[in-house]
C-alpha cells in the first residue's frame, strides 16, 4: 500500500510540476512572490556596502529579507571609489566595494542565511579601458569576446570627438546617454556577450536576480531575450517615470519577464507625505495607487520609498527625496501588493529598523505576496486604511493622524507615530526566546593582549569605572559578557584596558548579540555569533489541518498536526528525500542536509488521510 501511495504521489508531483511550469514559466516575475527586498547600498556608500561589512550582516540580512540587491560589482578601472556605473569589465568583479572572492564570499554566506543575491546589471552603455571606445577583450568559458566600433549605437556621441573611432552600430532602440558609449543590443556579438555576462554572474559569482540599470535606453524585447537565457529567479527593471502608462509599457515590452520599479507609487507617496499629510494621493481606482493599483500590473511592481538616486540629499539629485513620515510610508508598501524593497540607508538607521523588521514580519506572517487582493476601507487627506490578504491569513494597515480602531478579530502586530498594522490568521511568527539575560560577544580580531567592557545605562556605570572589567574569553579570539537578568537595556565599549585602542560606543542594546572590530573608536561590525541563537516557535495549540512553517525555510520547519503522522519530503523528481513520524501537536523538521530548491511535503494521518503541501528550501 505504502508503494502505491508513494507512486501516486510521484505521479501529482510530476503532474503538478508541468502545470506549474506551464502557468508560471515568466520566473523572473514570479507569481504571488513573498520576497521583500534590501537595497544594500546608498550613493557612495563604499564602508557600509563593503562585501565584507555585509557579509559580517548577512544573518541579520537573511532573518528578515528574501532578496539583496548589491551595487554594481564590476572592474571600471576607476583609480578612486566609484559607484560602477560605467562598466568596463564584465567578467572582472573586483570593484570599490571589493574583491571578487569577497563578493562570492559575500553571495555564498547570504544563501546560508536564507537570502539571495540581486546584482546591478549596467548594460546600456559601456566605457573604454584607455579611451572613449577600446572596450576590453575577455575570454569565459574558452570563448573571447571582443567589440569593436560595430557595436556602438551610430548615433552616440563620439562621432564627434577627434581621435576616437567611428561608431558603426545601428540605431540606438532607446534613450540617449551621454557619460559612456551606447550600446548596440541589435549586434549578436552585444547580445552573446551579454548572455553570457549573465551565465558568469549567475553561475560563477552567485547572484540569483538582476536589476537592470538605465532601461529606458534600450528596447525592453532585449530584456526578454536576456531573460529569457538566464533563467534567474527575479528581475526588476529602473524605468524612471512616473507614469503608469509608460512604465507599463516597458513590462509589456519584456513580454512580462521582468518587473518594474514603481516610480508612479514612489512620486504618489511623496505627494502624500512630504508636504504634510494628503493621503488620497496613496489611492488610484479605490486600490493602492501606481503599478499596484491594478490587477495585470501589481505582479511586476517593485516598491519602494527612496533608493541611492531618488534618496540623496546633495544639492542637484535630492529633487526625488522622501521628506515624510519614513516607518509610515514602509507600512503603506509592507502592507499591500507588489514586491517590497526597503533601502538600506532606512532599514540601518537606529530609529527604524526594529519597527521596520516588525513590519516585515506580520507581512510574512498573513502570506502577503505580489499579487495580494486589497480592499480600501477608509481614503481621506488625514486617514488611509486598507486590508489586504495574504496565502495565510489578511492584515489591516492604518495610516494618519485620524482615530481608527480594528475590528475585534484583528490582532494589533506593530505600531508607531501615525500608523499601525493587526493581522488576523496566518503562521504564528517565530521569535528569538525571550526573557533571557543580554549576552555581548566580540571578536578579538586585532589580538589585543586582554579586552575590556565598559558598560553604562540611563543610571550610569555598572561595571566600574573606566577601562570596565574583564571579558569572558572564548574559543577563536571570541570574548563575551552575560548581563544579569535585570538589565533590559545596556551600552557597552569593548577596549584593551587603556586608551589606545577601542571600539566606539554600542548604544541601545536590548537582546544578544555579536560584534567585530572596526576601527579605533568606531562603532563595531554586526557579526554573526559564533553559536547558533535559540528559536521557538509562539504556542498556538494544535491545529485541525496540517501547517508548516516557516515556508521557505532555511534550516528547519515546525509541523502542528492534531493527530500523529507520517511525513515524506519528496523533491521535483518525484524521490523521498526525507522521512519522518511526527507526534501529535508541534514537530520540528530538520532540512540542513536537503539541497535548495522546491520540494513536497507529503503528510499521512493513522487513518491514510493526506494532505500535500509545497516547500521552498532556501
Amino acid at each position: 500500500m505504502k508503494k502505491n501511495f508513494t507512486t501516486k504521489i510521484k505521479t501529482f508531483v510530476l503532474a503538478f510540476l508541468m502545470l506549474g511550469y506551464a502557468l508560471n514559466f515568466k520566473a523572473q516575475a514570479p507569481a504571488q512572490c513573498t520576497d521583500v527586498v534590501l537595497q544594500a547600498f546608498g550613493w557612495d556608500s563604499y564602508q557600509l556596502s563593503k562585501w565584507t561589512n555585509l557579509t559580517a550582516m548577512a544573518s541579520e540580512i537573511g532573518a528578515n529579507f528574501d532578496m539583496v540587491w548589491l551595487p554594481p560589482s564590476g572592474n571600471d578601472l576607476n583609480p578612486s571609489n566609484s559607484m560602477g556605473y560605467l562598466p568596463v569589465y564584465y567578467f572582472n568583479q573586483n570593484s570599490s566595494f571589493g574583491t571578487q572572492a569577497e563578493l562570492i564570499t559575500l553571495i555564498s554566506s547570504l544563501k546560508n542565511n536564507g537570502a539571495r543575491a540581486m546584482a546591478d546589471v549596467v548594460i546600456n552603455h559601456r566605457n573604454g579601458a584607455t579611451n572613449w571606445t577600446d572596450f576590453p577583450s575577455e575570454t569565459y568559458k574558452g570563448l573571447t569576446y571582443s567589440w569593436g566600433p560595430e557595436t556602438i549605437c551610430n548615433g552616440d556621441e563620439v562621432k564627434d570627438a577627434a581621435g576616437q573611432a567611428t561608431p558603426t552600430g545601428a540605431n540606438d532602440t532607446g534613450e540617449n546617454y551621454a557619460a559612456a558609449r551606447d550600446i548596440d543590443h541589435t549586434n549578436s556579438n552585444v547580445q552573446n556577450t551579454i548572455k553570457a555576462y549573465l551565465d558568469f554572474l549567475k553561475n560563477e559569482i552567485g547572484y540569483d536576480g538582476w536589476r537592470y540599470d538605465l532601461v529606458k535606453g534600450f528596447s525592453g524585447n532585449f530584456i526578454e531575450m536576456y531573460n529569457n537565457s538566464a533563467n534567474a529567479h527575479l528581475s526588476v527593471g529602473e524605468f524612471w517615470d512616473g507614469n503608469y502608462d509608460y512604465v507599463k509599457g516597458w513590462i509589456d515590452a519584456t513580454n512580462k519577464t521582468s518587473t518594474a520599479f514603481d516610480f508612479p507609487q514612489k512620486y504618489q507617496i511623496n505627494k502624500a507625505f512630504n508636504n504634510g499629510l494628503n493621503l488620497t494621493e496613496l489611492v488610484w481606482a479605490g486600490q493602492p495607487a501606481g503599478l499596484a493599483h491594478h490587477a495585470t500590473t501589481k505582479r511586476y511592481a517593485m516598491t519602494f520609498i527612496d533608493n541611492h538616486d531618488t534618496g540623496r540629499s546633495d544639492a542637484g539629485h535630492d529633487h526625488s527625496r522622501f521628506t515624510g513620515n519614513v516607518l509610515a510610508a514602509h507600512a503603506f508598501i509592507l502592507s499591500g501588493p507588489g514586491i517590497p524593497c526597503v533601502w538600506i540607508n532606512h532599514w540601518n538607521n537606529t530609529n527604524y529598523k526594529a519597527k521596520i523588521n516588525e513590519l516585515i514580519a506580520a507581512r510574512k506572517k498573513v502570506g502577503l505576496h505580489s499579487e495580494s487582493p486589497v480592499t480600501v476601507n477608509h481614503s481621506a487627506s488625514d486617514i488611509y486604511v486598507a486590508t489586504a490578504t495574504g496565502l495565510s491569513g489578511s492584515l489591516i494597515v492604518k495610516i494618519g493622524t485620524a482615530a481608527y480602531s480594528a475590528p475585534d478579530d484583528y490582532q494589533l502586530q506593530t505600531s508607531g507615530p501615525d500608523y499601525a498594522v493587526w493581522t488576523k490568521g496566518g503562521q504564528e511568527i517565530v521569535e528569538p526566546t525571550p526573557g533571557g539575560p543580554i549576552k555581548v560577544q566580540f571578536k578579538n580580531t586585532d589580538n589585543w593582549s586582554q579586552v575590556k567592557i565598559y558598560a553604562w545605562t540611563d543610571a550610569g556605570a555598572i561595571l566600574g569605572d573606566w577601562p570596565g572589567i574583564p571579558a569572558t574569553t572564548e574559543a577563536d579570539n571570541w570574548v563575551s559578557y552575560l548581563f544579569d537578568e535585570s538589565v533590559t537595556k545596556v551600552n557597552v565599549v569593548f577596549n584593551n584596558g587603556s586608551n589606545e585602542a577601542q571600539t566606539g560606543d554600542i548604544t541601545n542594546i536590548t537582546s544578544s548579540g555579536c560584534y567585530v572590530f572596526n576601527g579605533h573608536k568606531a562603532v563595531p561590525l554586526i557579526a554573526d555569533c559564533p553559536q547558533l541563537s535559540t528559536y521557538t516557535l509562539v504556542a498556538s495549540g494544535t491545529k485541525a489541518v496540517p501547517t508548516i512553517f516557516p515556508n521557505p525555510a532555511t534550516k528547519s520547519i515546525t509541523i502542528s498536526f492534531a493527530q500523529a503522522a507520517t511525513v515524506d519530503i519528496i523533491n521535483i523528481n518525484g524521490s523521498i528525500v526525507l522521512s519522518k513520524s511526527i507526534i501529535e501537536g508541534s514537530t520540528s523538521v530538520d532540512l540542513s542536509n536537503l539541497q535548495p530548491g522546491l520540494y513536497f511535503v507529503v503528510i499521512e494521518d493513522e487513518n491514510g488521510n493526506t494532505s500535500v503541501e509545497k516547500l521552498l528550501k532556501k
